[in-house]
């Protein structure tokens, strides 16, 4: 009896690390996924990765749709848009704040996603920070200094950045 007492606790023993490394690795794969999946884009959208590729630019610049996003030219994109022009990049902010500059938009709608890695969005937009002109510092981890005061801090979690913008049009 005291024996099988003994295997009856080992086999319980057994199941329990069992789920518990399914646990485990089930948030390691949450924690990490958007990590990788993030770096795979940047890479792809800041490397020539095939002729005529839709989203270039070098890391720190923007690349802009010159034209609004139909089903055959979404390039990744969630879904066509008929009255948004996106804009995107990828930022670095290893060595120190990158400034983004926002032109007034005089009313216009517009909206930019700042995701650090681990898909955190903050939105900075018409309606979040209004259409006037503006100046912001992507504030990166571990970064200890003093900002000019005409500048709004965007503080994020990463040392990377990515944004997707939309700006309205009509015609």
């Amino acid at each position: 009896a005291i024996a099988e007492d003994r295997s009856s606790r080992q086999a319980a023993a057994e199941d329990y690390r069992e789920e518990l490394a399914f646990h485990i690795g089930t948030l390691a794969y949450v924690y990490g996924y958007p990590i990788v999946d993030l770096t795979a884009q940047m890479h792809a959208q800041t490397h020539a990765m095939e002729q005529g590729q839709q989203i270039l630019a070098p890391v720190n610049h923007f690349s802009h749709s010159e034209q609004l996003v139909t089903p055959s030219t979404q390039a990744g994109l969630r879904a066509p848009n008929n009255d948004t022009l996106y804009f995107r990049g990828w930022f670095d902010l290893s060595e120190g704040p990158v400034v983004l500059h926002t032109p007034d938009t005089h009313g216009r709608y517009y909206m930019m996603a700042v995701t650090n890695f681990f898909a955190e969005v903050q939105h900075l937009s018409r309606r979040t920070m209004g259409t006037k002109e503006q100046e912001y510092a992507l504030v990166g981890p571990g970064w200890d200094g003093t900002l000019p005061k005409e500048l709004t801090p965007v503080i994020v979690d990463t040392r990377h950045v990515w944004i997707l913008g939309r700006l309205l049009v009509r015609g």
